[in-house]
């Protein structure tokens, strides 16, 4: 409850819609685009083992089709997986 309190906009792991899935990890969002080409990450998340369990969850291997991660501002935790 806290977490929705001063985190409204955080979407649960799962499908956002057609080609587009949503990480939770902790206070932050990691987002999928699937494409034809392979997979695109905007932000790499917050904690790695959280990230890898959910591309687990949504059935996506870490590294097998990832074309690219892009970072959309700078924190010491975001770093690629």
């Amino acid at each position: 409850m806290i977490r929705r309190m001063f985190f409204p906009g955080l979407l649960e792991t799962g499908p956002v819609c057609d080609g587009l899935l949503a990480i939770r990890d902790g206070i932050v969002n990691t987002y999928i685009v699937q494409s034809l080409e392979g997979l695109v990450c905007f932000d790499a998340g917050f904690r790695r083992a959280c990230v890898a369990q959910a591309f687990t969850t949504l059935g996506l291997a870490p590294r097998d089709g990832r074309r690219s991660v892009s970072n959309a501002h700078e924190r010491f935790e975001a770093v690629p997986y």
